[in-house]
């Protein structure tokens, strides 16, 4: 409920104060993720990507292509947004996009760059799905 009420004040921040267009769209996009709206925060994100050139919106575009299982534009955008922003939860994108959609060996040397941020639990958590997906991967 919180985040529809965000949306609204969003809308009239913009329609009524006039918040840059690509502010608006991006954040639009953040609280549209919240909400598992992924195909319209995709949408948003392609507006704001025309005029904000960042990790944030190239990650964010990464995660939800992921969401989407769309891993081929999934990988695309987190190996833009990792060449401004070697962050974990880059790292971590790259790494579930490259299991699905690329390497078995880039994933694995993306795991190995999170080991340092793996105390991190909810890190851990999706570290050790994406070892699981690699070794059924192998088995096939």
């Amino acid at each position: 409920m919180v985040v529809y009420l965000k949306l609204f004040y969003l809308y009239l921040t913009y329609f009524f104060v006039g918040i840059e267009e690509e502010g608006f769209y991006y954040q639009k996009a953040v609280y549209l993720t919240e909400l598992g709206f992924y195909f319209s925060a995709i949408k948003a994100l392609r507006q704001a990507e025309k005029k904000i050139k960042t990790a944030y919106v190239w990650g964010l575009l990464g995660w939800c292509y992921a969401n989407v299982e769309v891993f081929d534009k999934s990988l695309y955008y987190y190996k833009l947004a990792y060449k401004t922003d070697q962050s974990e939860s880059i790292l971590l994108g790259l790494a579930v996009s490259e299991c699905h959609a690329g390497s078995t060996v880039k994933s694995m040397e993306y795991l190995e760059r999170l080991k340092p941020f793996r105390i991190d639990p909810i890190i851990d958590d999706y570290a050790k799905r994406v070892e699981k997906t690699l070794k059924v991967n192998e088995g096939s």
